[in-house]
């Protein structure tokens, strides 16, 4: 299945900037690569480090498994009376997955 999304830039200068960033988007297949975790996106120099940080590309489909789990905690800290919990992390978005 296929989404289509649309965004209307109101600006016309950033709108023609964005199409031309859009359609080279496109020519080069960069939403399908980043799907396919081709680390080649990112260049030479980035290359490896990149082959072992895009397992986030697939969290919409590994992390499903974790619904129960989450809630579970859930009712485990309402029945507490913990209404809130804050997450703070460093470093870049692949630190949380240690």
């Amino acid at each position: 299945m296929t989404e289509q999304i649309s965004v209307q830039v109101l600006d016309e200068k950033l709108a023609d900037e964005a199409r031309a960033v859009a359609a080279q988007l496109a020519g080069e297949a960069v939403a399908s690569k980043l799907a396919a975790q081709d680390p080649t996106l990112w260049g030479p120099e980035a290359e490896s480090e990149a082959a072992i940080r895009l397992s986030w590309t697939t969290l919409h489909q590994t992390s499903r498994s974790l619904v129960g789990t989450i809630e579970a905690l859930t009712a485990e800290l309402r029945g507490e009376g913990i209404d809130r919990i804050v997450l703070a992390g460093m470093r870049g978005s692949s630190a949380a997955r240690h």
